[in-house]
C-alpha cells in the first residue's frame, strides 16, 4: 500500500512538472498583440495610395484615412493541370478491344466469363486497372491468346 501512495505520488509531481511545462512554452509561442494606433491616428504609411474609411458610429467625425495594405500573398498547392481525356478507338462491331501497356487484346470473351465482372471499358487503354487485380505473368501468359496484331 505504501508503494502504492509513492506511485502515485510520482506520477502526480510528473503531471504537474508536464503541465507547467506546456504551459510555458505555449505561452511562450504565443504572439504579442498587434499595436494599434490610438483612435483619430494614422498607421505609419507603407502605401502612397490612402484608403478612406467612414466615420465611426456615433458623431460626425471628419473622414479618417489609413494606407492601403496589398493583400498577403498566399501560396497554396500547385494547381494540377486537367485530365487527359482519352477519346475510344473506334470499334469494330460487336468487338470490345482494350489497350494494355501499348498492346491491343480483343476481350470480347472475357465479357461474359471475367471473374470480376464485365469491368472493360472497350477502346480504352486499362493498363491501370489490369495491374490493380492482375500481375505481369497473366499479361504474359493468358492474356497473349486475346492479342491483337
Amino acid at each position: 500500500m505504501k508503494t502504492l501512495k509513492v506511485l502515485a505520488g510520482v506520477g502526480l509531481v510528473n503531471l504537474a512538472l508536464v503541465i507547467g511545462l506546456v504551459l510555458f512554452f505555449d505561452a511562450a509561442s504565443v504572439p504579442a498583440a498587434p499595436i494599434v494606433p490610438p483612435v483619430g491616428q494614422a498607421l505609419a504609411p507603407t502605401s502612397s495610395a490612402p484608403v478612406v474609411l467612414p466615420p465611426p458610429t456615433g458623431a460626425p467625425t471628419p473622414n479618417r484615412t489609413v494606407p492601403a495594405v496589398p493583400p498577403p500573398q498566399t501560396s497554396g498547392p500547385t494547381p494540377m493541370p486537367p485530365p487527359v481525356v482519352q477519346e475510344p478507338i473506334p470499334q469494330p462491331v460487336n468487338r470490345c478491344i482494350v489497350t494494355i501497356e501499348g498492346n491491343r487484346y480483343d476481350v470480347t470473351p472475357l465479357k461474359s466469363t471475367h471473374s470480376g465482372g464485365d469491368i472493360f471499358v472497350c477502346g480504352t487503354d486499362m493498363t491501370a486497372t489490369f495491374f490493380t487485380q492482375h500481375d505481369r505473368k497473366m499479361l504474359e501468359g493468358t492474356l497473349q491468346q486475346f492479342r491483337v496484331q
